[in-house]
């Protein structure tokens, strides 16, 4: 029953809106990190490689709103697709937006380099195996312009969901007022039981990769990025690393 209800969390939390209630803010801010380091230009083609519910694109276009840019979404779930195209839809600022429906673990299904800043946000880490991560980063180099950038964020091995639901709860937005404080403290205890707990336990046996310190950085230059140094993001719990394509 409870593996079921874990299978389905993403899929079922991108159809209802439910994921993004539950998304806690150290998560925002991991992701308004990773779109402020990508440093958008006008009319620059961005792919958002793991999109989920279209969150990056709202990191994105709060971190750069007077930039209009080609963004394309890419995730694995239909339902996270369409509640992105719901968001897209409801911010005029930018719409020049794609959805793509594709797995990490498969070549990208774009032609030549076309993209001049790429997103990859707690997406690659779900491959298990060293050879998949390391194709993925592959993929996205051969579609990335040269001098072009990517920024990946990924969960470190020092993941705490605990922490990570207590620096939620700290944030500045719910010093004010009292009740919605209480109120996420009441959705991130759904949080940190269906979600966050289970990607711990995942991580913790191997079924999903938690970075050590360096490693992200390495793959991503056995997959011949630059990489320019990596900085604790996520409470602590993920790692993000800005690199560029000689």
């Amino acid at each position: 029953m409870l593996k079921r209800l874990y299978g389905n969390y993403w899929r079922f939390g991108f159809r209802t809106r439910l994921y993004d209630l539950l998304t806690p803010y150290a998560y925002l801010d991991s992701l308004d990190r990773c779109a402020g380091a990508l440093q958008l230009r006008e009319g620059e083609r961005v792919l958002d490689a793991g999109c989920g519910s279209g969150l990056g694109f709202l990191a994105l276009t709060k971190q750069n709103p007077r930039v209009q840019v080609h963004y394309v979404g890419m995730d694995i779930l239909q339902s996270g697709l369409e509640a992105g195209q719901v968001k897209a839809r409801n911010r005029a600022a930018n719409r020049k937006t794609f959805w793509v429906r594709a797995d990490l673990s498969q070549p990208a299904p774009f032609r030549g380099e076309m993209f001049d800043k790429i997103m990859a946000h707690f997406s690659v880490y779900t491959l298990a195996e060293k050879a998949q991560r390391l194709s993925a980063w592959k993929s996205l180099h051969q579609v990335l312009t040269p001098g072009g950038t990517l920024v990946a964020a990924n969960p470190s091995t020092d993941y705490d969901s605990r922490k990570i639901i207590e620096d939620s709860l700290n944030h500045p937005v719910l010093k004010k007022p009292a009740l919605k404080y209480w109120q996420k403290r009441g959705l991130y205890c759904v949080t940190e039981r269906l979600g966050l707990r289970h990607i711990e336990s995942q991580l913790r046996v191997g079924y999903w990769h938690a970075y050590a310190e360096g490693e992200l950085e390495q793959e991503l230059a056995d997959a011949g990025f630059i990489p320019a140094g990596s900085q604790k993001v996520y409470a602590g719990s993920g790692w993000m690393v800005v690199a560029s394509k000689p």
